[in-house]
């Protein structure tokens, strides 16, 4: 099973299935059934391993929840192709999915020379942007407040403000190695249920066919 987000050249996490003794004996006793209950055991990780990203960014960055479940892709696993994949996808982010203050539109001279804070992740206070040119607080067209910046292309010009997309926050150590983590212990965890009850019911089969006999 593999995680890969699409803005970098791919991150990937497999399981050695080797490593259990009973995978070994089914894999020699019943290969079809064994890959059938790879298969199973890949998809019934995939949901889990899309809400174990979803909990990990979100205990990291300051980013909205909604935001995250959006960029998810599964693609289940198939017998004719036993590979599952969870795929991060997306672009930068504007700055508004994170917290930032001022939240509301400076009104006075003295409230926009304070300019505008971000907190992009949940260690750690709010920090100044030293963008240049620097960015402020307006608001869109729902009239929601937005974070936007003056481009460099003309005095009158602005356009939104950016951050990272949830694949550079996947990408992080803090968060990816968190996720490969859980979601190899769940992958075991079905693979090792799969494994046990295919077992058995291999042995009830081989069990009544040499009763009949």
């Amino acid at each position: 099973m593999d995680i890969k987000h699409s803005s970098f050249s791919g991150i990937s996490m497999s399981i050695d299935v080797k490593e259990f003794e009973k995978a070994e004996k089914l894999i020699r006793e019943a290969p079809k059934e064994y890959m059938i209950g790879m298969v199973r055991a890949i998809n019934r990780s995939l949901p889990t391993g899309s809400k174990i990203i979803q909990k990990d960014i979100a205990e990291e960055y300051t980013i909205k929840p909604m935001s995250i479940r959006r960029s998810i892709v599964r693609n289940k696993a198939t017998t004719k192709n036993p590979s599952g994949e969870i795929i991060v996808v997306g672009i930068p982010l504007r700055m508004s999915n994170f917290k930032f203050k001022p939240t509301k539109v400076p009104t006075t001279r003295k409230q926009q020379l304070k300019g505008v804070q971000i907190k992009v992740k949940k260690q750690g206070g709010y920090l100044k942007s030293k963008s240049d040119p620097p960015m402020f607080v307006g608001t869109n067209k729902s009239g929601a407040p937005e974070v936007f910046e003056r481009t460099k292309g003309g005095k009158f010009k602005i356009g939104w403000a950016f951050s990272l997309s949830i694949p550079q926050m996947l990408s992080s150590p803090q968060v990816y190695d968190k996720v490969k983590k859980e979601v190899g212990e769940k992958f075991e965890k079905e693979l090792t249920h799969e494994v046990e009850y295919r077992l058995e019911n291999s042995y009830n089969t081989a069990t009544r066919s040499w009763s009949k006999k």
